[in-house]
This record gives C-alpha cells, sequence and structure tokens, in this order.
C-alpha cells in the first residue's frame, strides 16, 4: 500500500489535462475509519482498474494528522509513511473540476463539506455508516448501513468482488479500525452489528498474527494517551463543525476528546485553549464529547461539555442537545469548574458523535420556527423526553431566584444587574407617581411602571368565555423585554409582579389563559429559573382556578422548558394545556372578539380565521394597556 500512494502522489503532482482521476475522500475528522477507509478502497479501485489514476485524499493537513496518534501508529506498524498521503491542501480543487473525466467517491459520510462542495457534480459513489442525509443524486451509487464501523462496509465490498486484493496487511488495517470503532466488538457498547462480527472474523482469518484482544489494546492506549498534546491539539484531534443554520445564532464546532472533562479543565491551559479554538475554528460554542476509560476498567465511559461565552447560544445547544433523551445527560459541577462551561457526565454510553451530531444540527435547524405541534396528533411527551433524575433533584432544591443549578442557569441569574440610576430629590416626588402597591401571594409589593412601560402590553384582557364566563387572560411573548437591555433582571422582576398582579386582578373566579408564542426566541424568552419563581410566586386559587392554557404556535425550546418544569409543577397543570396551531383551531377553543392578537400572529396565521383590519379595529380597547387600581 505504501507503494500505491507514492505512485497517487506522483501521478497527481504530474496530472495532464486529459487523464482521468478517481478520488477518494474520507471525512474531515480525519479519525482512523474515515482514513483507512479512503486508502483501503482507492487501494482496491485502483486494482480493479490499473491504468486509471487513483488517489486516496486526507482531509486535513499533515500537521493536523500528527495529532491522531492512533492513525500514524497503525500506518508505521504497516509499513507506510504519513508523508506519501494526498492531503486536502494538496489538491487543487478548481484544477480538478476543470478536468472533465474527475470521479469522486466519498468514505465515512454522506454529504461533501463547504470546501468541497465544487466538485458535487462528479460524486459517483457514497459509502458511509451515519445517518442519510439524501443529498446524493440519483445518478449516485450509495452504501448506507448502520454498522459500527465505515470499514466493515469497505471491507465487504472488496471481500465481495473477490479479486483476491485482500492481503494480510489490508486485512491488518481495516480490521484494527472496526475494533478500535467497536470497542473490540463489545455489545454492551452499543455499536457492534452482526454484519461487524461476521467481516472482523473473515479478515482476522487472513490478517492472522495478535488476536484482536492485542490489536484493539494497543491502539487504545495509544490513542487514549494525550500526555504528549497541547491543549489547543486535543481539541483539534478529531474536530468536526456542525452545519451552519439561517435560523439560529449558533455556530457550533464538536471536539471528541480522549480524556475525561475533569483530566482536560485540570489543564492550566484549559481555558485559553478553548478561547483561542472558538476564534480559529470562527465558531461561538464548542461541544467536548470526551469518551475515557477510568482506571481499572475496561469499559468507556462518555461526558460532554458545553462551552460558550454567549449564554443564550449555550442554553439553545444545552435543550437542543437533552431534546429527546437519548444522550441521558446528568449534570455535574467539575473539580476545576470554568466559567460559561457547562458538564454532563453521560448515561448512554452507545451514543457517539454519530448520534449527538445530527441530533444537534436537527435541533438548531428548528430552532424557534419549529412548527407548532396539536396535542391530538402529538403529546408533549412524545416530542421531547423528561428529564433525568439529577435534572429534576436539581429543580427540586432550587428555592431562589438565584441558586439555580448550572445547566439551569438562563441570563436572567447569571448576568450581574446594571446599577439602577440614581435620581435627585425632585426626581424621586415626580418617580413616586410611577410606582403602584400590589399583593402577590398575600405579600405587598410595588410594580415600577416606568421600568415597564414598553412591555406592559405582554399582558391583557382579552374578555370572557360565552357560557361559563370565565375570564381570558392573554400574553403575547412578542411584548418581552430583550435580554440585551440595561437593568433587565429588574424588568423581568417588576414585569412578574405585574403580569401577577393583573392575574389576581382579572382572575377573581376561574379563568384561562392564551400564550401566543409566535415571536418568541431566544433574545426575549425567559428560561426556566424565571419560570419557577413565576409558578412558586402565584397563589394558590390561581394555580387552582386555571382551567386552560392555550398555547399557539408552540416551539421546541418552549416544549422543552416544560419538560424541564415538570419536577415543580403539578400533574394536574399539564392536564390543562392545549396547543394550538391556528386561529381558527383557536376560535374552537374560545371567543376571539375582544382577545388582542398581535400583528405578528395575524400576519402568520394562514387559516384566515380573522380579516386582519377588521379584526384589529374590535379589539382596539383590550390592546390598552391596564390600568390597575391602587
Amino acid at each position: 500500500m505504501e507503494e500505491f500512494l507514492r505512485d497517487a502522489k506522483h501521478s497527481l503532482e504530474n496530472l495532464g489535462d486529459d487523464k482521468s482521476v478517481h478520488a477518494v475522500l474520507g471525512n474531515e475528522s480525519c479519525d482512523l475509519d474515515s482514513v483507512a477507509c479512503s486508502i483501503a478502497y482507492a487501494y482496491y479501485l485502483k486494482q480493479v482498474n490499473p491504468s486509471g489514476t487513483v488517489i486516496a485524499v486526507v482531509d486535513c493537513t499533515r500537521e493536523e494528522l500528527e495529532l491522531r496518534r492512533e492513525v500514524i501508529s497503525l500506518c508505521e506498524h504497516l509499513g507506510i509513511s504519513a508523508d506519501s498521503f494526498i492531503y486536502y491542501n494538496d489538491v487543487d480543487i478548481t484544477s480538478l473540476k476543470s478536468n472533465g473525466a474527475l470521479k469522486m467517491t466519498i468514505v465515512d459520510h454522506n454529504s461533501l463539506s463547504s470546501r468541497w462542495k465544487l466538485l458535487e457534480a462528479n460524486l459517483v459513489e457514497i459509502i458511509d455508516h451515519h445517518k442519510d442525509s439524501k443529498e446524493a443524486g440519483e445518478s449516485v451509487s450509495v452504501s448506507i448501513e448502520p454498522v459500527g464501523s465505515c470499514s466493515t462496509l469497505v471491507a465487504e465490498k472488496i471481500l465481495s468482488a473477490d479479486t483476491g486484493i485482500m492481503d494480510a496487511a489490508l486485512a491488518t488495517l481495516l480490521l484494527s479500525t472496526i475494533l478500535l470503532d467497536t470497542v473490540n466488538l463489545d455489545s454492551e457498547a452499543g455499536r457492534t452489528t452482526d454484519k461487524d462480527r461476521e467481516i472482523a472474523d473473515l479478515l482476522s482469518q487472513i490478517a492472522g498474527q495478535d488476536t484482536g484482544a492485542q490489536v484493539f489494546e494497543r491502539l487504545r492506549k495509544v490513542k487514549f494517551d494525550v500526555s504528549s498534546l497541547s491543549s489547543y491539539e486535543l481539541l483539534g484531534k478529531d474536530y468536526k463543525p456542525v452545519g451552519l443554520c439561517s435560523t439560529s445564532a449558533a455556530h457550533v464546532g464538536i471536539s471528541s476528546v480522549t480524556c475525561g472533562l475533569e483530566q482536560f479543565l485540570s489543564r492550566t491551559t484549559a481555558k485559553d485553549a478553548m478561547c483561542d479554538f472558538l476564534l480559529s475554528k470562527e465558531i461561538n460554542c464548542l461541544v467536548l464529547m470526551s469518551i475515557y476509560f477510568p482506571e481499572g476498567e475496561d469499559k468507556p465511559r462518555r461526558q460532554v461539555g458545553v462551552y460558550s461565552d454567549d449564554e443564550a447560544v449555550r442554553d439553545e445547544v444545552i435543550l437542543g442537545l437533552q431534546s429527546d433523551g437519548v444522550l441521558q445527560l446528568d449534570a455535574f459541577s467539575p473539580d476545576q469548574a470554568l466559567s460559561g462551561l457547562v458538564c454532563f457526565n453521560q448515561g448512554n454510553r452507545a451514543a457517539s458523535r454519530k448520534i449527538l451530531l445530527p441530533l444537534l444540527a436537527c435541533s438548531l435547524s428548528i430552532g424557534s420556527s419549529a412548527a407548532p405541534v396539536s396535542p391530538a396528533v402529538t403529546p408533549v411527551d412524545a416530542v421531547v423526553a423528561i428529564p433525568g433524575e439529577s435534572d429534576r433533584a436539581a429543580l427540586l432544591s432550587d428555592t431562589s431566584f438565584h441558586s439555580t443549578p448550572a445547566v439551569l442557569q438562563t441570563e436572567t441569574s447569571l448576568r450581574p444587574s446594571t446599577p439602577i440610576q440614581e435620581y435627585t430629590a425632585d426626581e424621586e416626588a415626580v418617580e413616586e407617581r410611577t410606582y403602584k402597591a400590589v399583593g402577590v401571594a398575600g405579600v405587598p409589593a410595588s410594580v415600577d411602571l416606568k421600568a415597564i412601560e414598553k412591555y406592559r402590553n405582554v399582558v391583557s384582557h382579552g374578555g370572557y368565555q360565552n357560557k361559563s364566563k370565565d375570564a381570558i387572560i392573554v400574553l403575547s411573548a412578542c411584548h418581552l423585554p430583550p435580554k440585551n437591555i440595561p437593568n433587565y433582571n429588574h424588568v423581568m422582576e417588576q414585569l412578574f409582579l405585574y403580569v401577577v398582579s393583573v392575574v389576581q386582578h382579572l382572575a377573581v373566579d376561574n379563568y384561562c389563559i392564551v400564550l401566543f408564542n409566535t415571536d418568541a426566541n431566544l433574545n426575549n424568552t425567559p428560561g426556566i429559573t424565571w419560570l419557577h419563581k413565576y409558578y412558586s410566586g402565584v397563589d394558590r386559587h390561581l394555580r387552582k382556578n386555571l382551567q386552560n392554557l392555550y398555547i399557539f404556535n408552540p416551539t421546541l425550546r418552549l416544549k422543552v422548558l416544560f419538560q424541564l418544569a415538570r419536577p415543580f409543577i403539578s400533574a394536574k397543570f399539564w392536564r390543562k394545556v392545549t396547543y394550538v396551531r391556528s386561529l381558527a383551531e383557536l376560535k374552537d377553543c374560545i371567543p376571539l372578539e375582544n382577545v388582542a392578537i398581535p400583528r405578528a400572529v395575524l400576519d402568520s396565521d394562514t387559516s384566515g380565521a380573522f380579516p386582519r383590519t377588521a379584526h384589529e379595529v374590535s379589539c382596539s380597547l383590550s390592546s390598552e394597556k391596564i390600568t390597575m387600581s391602587t
């Protein structure tokens, strides 16, 4: 194989305009599976078509591959020098594109990264074991199967061809990769299939020499020895970006680190390395996927860290990772805690980046534009898994506004308040007229009406039910304050008092609430702490007298927040929640003649339930600010 690789590199450097080229490209993480598949399949294609130019392309630089010590170690064991590889920066993409006879096969991924998109029309074959992105054209041969290692599929193709080219060296290359990917074919790792075992058995008969256990243990020791790597190098050792999404502010990358998070954070350079890494990769959030073997144990453990200085982005990514419960994340506080980093133990040890990356990409692509889900079609429990026991315990221990666990802290609890402006005596006399005395849960308080002047339309009176005469109270998320305003904490505190007081004022008996969630986003949606405080701060009779909560346009983020709130909200409450996706559907639940429907809702609704102009006139009285009596 060393001779084949050197000849291929020489052919590329001396490529003529009329010479056909078949390139086999691995994925950009350049782990052992990616490199082994590209080399093995290119080698196979060359033996099948000796006259053509076939090249294996390693999708990283020479310096970056040096960080993958298990790749270097196995290649050296097989007598292959990394200097003979063709790296992505050795390839003139524009020149290849102009060559009409170019063909491209991609292995260990099924969608071309941005730097290779120019060659998409030249794609002829895909071999992969990840979730199908469905981007391949009809003329592309696609072999995608969820096995433990892509090397299993490449080996199957080569063995099935029965060309006799599967020698001991090629078999060792592929077998070693399969064993490392499947943790030595361990069923408990959750990554091994019958096909992996079958192909590994066939390869071991050809490779001979060491037993599978010996091969695995040798590679495992090399892969998990990070003592020679700097913190920055460790982050870049196995890195993959998550595709950008126009509906999300999160630009995320995933670094797989082969040590525990505690071990990584014990390095004095960890914080600086993460900051530098974000800048160099042009991302604003880094997900650390840790896999390691605790001392004296032969089973790997997994951890996940989410690092970002942008709290809103960090919250969005955490909610995405928790969105369906598959990772079984359990928050913990490391000894060497760093600001901006939230850490989890991962209960599902079988969930690798192959699971996490599409999960996160899907969550970010849904973002705040997720289509609402009718409870008649999909109950909330089917959309978002209930959090683990550690999440419940953390929430139940949240007895004050500023004592929330790190995983659930939001901008409200983390950002220090900007000092409130001081006034002169004359100014204070004027200001006193902008405060109103209220009582919340029997406790006297006062509302700073000036602070919430712009946001008082967040709550309004929507009339009464036709038969029961229950009051209708309307909450409009589009009127919530953005989190980047000065004194955000103070404004939210005052708005909390105001909303509770208005509900107390209007809901003398039974009542219902309509929440218009349209235009709610990361920048204006309060987090779990505020929800907990609101629920705990209202009188028991208000919670009891609430007959229905209608949520218009529920987003994925809102559903996740509701799931996290289950530990401190009674089971009876959830039976009162109804999701609606159109004004026509809402009209079947309550009369809307006096409901102040936000313009954003009217503009986005396609049910035709109301002509926008006529309805705005009919509810003009309802849209006025509520005046509270002193």
